[in-house]
């Protein structure tokens, strides 16, 4: 879980519960890094801070669904990591825009991950669809018999060496509606 956390007064962008970041040798359970401005950088300390956080939540993924034998001492065991910065609020708001790319990258991950006996056409078009609905993006999936109507039979032509059928699924987003949701 990320978030960011202002304590005590002290304006803190935290990232909490990762697993691995820029420190996948680090045993400890928390890190804390101090960030200025830099003059002449062209860039203000909320923002690097922002950008460092989102940086490490990407480098914290791990697909960890199939692995069985794996110790929990052989896996990274940093926790935590505590950038402190500037205008906290700022850097709250740049980190919630990263937070949502991240998630987006991380389901990503998880589906080009999964095996092609998990992960067939169906499945993929299901997870997609269960997904993006609740974000706000149309979902409309096609199945074979659509595809061949719209003349795409080279896509067609890939899946016909396998015993499940073919699926294209089509994702339409068109940002903010009146309901203020993406």
């Amino acid at each position: 879980f990320f978030f960011l956390q202002a304590e005590d007064g002290i304006r803190d962008v935290a990232v909490t519960g990762v697993q691995t970041c820029a420190l996948p040798i680090y045993k400890g359970g928390a890190v804390a890094v101090a960030v200025d401005d830099v003059s002449g950088a062209g860039v203000k300390g909320w923002e690097i801070a922002a950008r460092m956080a989102y940086g490490a939540r990407l480098r914290s993924y791990r697909f960890d669904k199939y692995r069985t034998k794996e110790k929990a001492s052989d896996k990274p065991s940093l926790k935590s990591i505590v950038f402190q910065a500037e205008r906290f609020e700022t850097s709250r708001k740049a980190y919630a825009h990263f937070d949502k790319i991240a998630d987006g990258v991380f389901f990503t991950r998880d589906l080009v991950s999964e095996p092609a006996n998990i992960l067939y056409p169906a499945e993929l078009a299901k997870r997609t669809e269960d997904q993006l609905k609740k974000l706000g993006v149309k979902v409309e999936v096609l199945g074979e018999a659509q595809m061949k109507k719209l003349g795409m039979g080279s896509l067609l032509g890939v899946g016909q060496g396998s015993e499940r059928e073919s699926k294209m699924v089509i994702m339409q987003y068109n940002g903010k509606g009146a309901s203020g949701r993406g």
